[in-house]
């Protein structure tokens, strides 16, 4: 007869097994939904409820746990740079897709389908070193709520790492149009910030039309990089060109961008993330 330990070892893989394949039914799910309709943050939300709902069942299983927190920031709430390129990733794929079916039926694009907008928190370091860490971070969470607060029902919102933040923009017609909502985040934000901390953003923007969807798509795979990989370092080096131009702006990506140094210790992917930069200005 097992003794309890074995038995308790056959009862969690059992759960992991039903996790797996819940996980697997609502991935299928949210294929289907996007696959239908334009990838908008309802088709995010109905995918991230799904895997909340399943794992929340399952709260005493560590690797669960750890599931869970993998996706998302442990201080805003907000998904974090691995969440926000897997959706990304997968945005692109549907939107290649997409983008075919309608060019086979000849129907023409004249619109974006969406923007990526980098945000670079100017002199947060001030804060840190004046107020701690503690207080740095309480200013942290506010400042993703305010970006939270001023952007609409199917924009995305996610934490990058420190201090930045990334936001997509959904179903935007025109670059003018995701300059505009960029600006008025930016202004507003100054409004709120800048005169108690200090503190003002420095925005990178990134649009992608469908016809660019190949062609960004070829550079990417022939640098062993995604899609996604490329078009968040276009917008960090556009933040990064906002920076040396004076901070507190926003600056579109663009074949004459300064791209952002690579530091000495980069690794190989982001050196090659770096050249997949430099083939899609020159292209």
């Amino acid at each position: 007869m097992p003794d309890m330990a074995s038995s308790e070892i056959s009862r969690n893989s059992e759960r992991r097994k039903d996790v797996a394949w819940e996980a697997a039914h609502v991935t299928q799910e949210a294929i289907n939904f996007f696959d239908a309709k334009p990838l908008v943050k309802k088709g995010l939300d109905f995918f991230v409820r799904g895997w909340r709902s399943r794992l929340a069942e399952f709260v005493g299983d560590p690797l669960c746990e750890l599931a869970s927190r993998a996706n998302y920031d442990g201080l805003t709430g907000l998904p974090n740079k691995r969440a926000l390129i897997d959706w990304l990733n997968a945005k692109f794929m549907v939107d290649r897709r997409m983008g075919a079916r309608e060019h086979k039926d000849r129907r023409q694009y004249e619109f974006f389908p969406f923007s990526v907008a980098f945000f670079d928190i100017d002199n947060f370091r001030a804060v840190n070193e004046k107020y701690g860490h503690s207080v740095g971070n309480t200013v942290l969470l506010q400042a993703a709520k305010e970006l939270g607060r001023n952007t609409r029902s199917k924009d995305l919102v996610a934490r990058y790492g420190g201090d930045e933040d990334v936001i997509v923009f959904d179903s935007i017609e025109t670059p003018e149009m995701g300059v505009e909502l960029t600006e008025r985040l930016r202004e507003d934000f100054s409004r709120n910030f800048k005169d108690q901390w200090g503190i003002s953003l420095s925005i990178g923007l990134v649009h992608v039309a469908y016809e660019d969807l190949e062609a960004v798509s070829g550079i990417a795979k022939q640098h062993g990089v995604t899609m996604a990989d490329l078009v968040l370092a276009a917008a960090d080096s556009a933040a990064y060109s906002a920076k040396e131009k004076g901070r507190d702006r926003v600056v579109n990506w663009s074949k004459k961008t300064e791209l952002k140094p690579i530091p000495e210790a980069a690794d190989d992917h982001d050196k090659a993330i770096h050249e997949a930069l430099v083939a899609w200005q020159k292209g």
